[in-house]
């Protein structure tokens, strides 16, 4: 007996966030990889580009990351989306993100702090400490430590 393809890509994807877990990456990749190919979804996305990051496949990771935001742009997608982004050199989109973040959420300390980044990348650095310095008053301190 086969399984039928829709319960495949779920057991695909619970074995590749098993592995992600684990810190086994490239095991977590190829599971995510077969899941999304049978059944596309935001949250396998979401964890297929959480594995590439981790093994620093930053483009790998910005596809599949658009792909879960394009799905289902949840913040948490979009932070993440940026975030690899950033890792890629690709600056300006990620910051076009960042804003939209916190735009939307002014107390997102993290986006506040990956804002920054992207400005202090395009040499932006008046931009980039204002953004740390947002971050560091909500707690962030990696913020802090960028602010030195």
């Amino acid at each position: 007996l086969k399984p039928d393809p829709a319960t495949l890509a779920r057991a695909q994807f619970v074995q590749g966030v098993a592995a992600y877990r684990q810190g086994q990456y490239a095991q977590a990749r190829a599971a995510l990889r077969s899941s999304a190919a049978t059944a596309p979804s935001a949250e396998t996305s979401l964890w297929l580009g959480l594995s590439a990051y981790a093994l620093k496949d930053y483009a790998g990771a910005a596809s599949a990351l658009s792909e879960s935001v394009r799905l289902n742009p949840t913040p948490t997608a979009r932070q993440n989306l940026a975030s690899a982004l950033l890792a890629a050199a690709r600056y300006p989109e990620a910051e076009a993100i960042l804003r939209g973040l916190v735009d939307e959420n002014p107390k997102n300390s993290e986006a506040w702090y990956l804002l920054g980044l992207a400005q202090r990348a395009q040499a932006r650095e008046t931009e980039a400490r204002q953004s740390f310095k947002t971050a560091a008053n909500l707690g962030n301190t990696r913020a802090k430590g960028a602010l030195k």
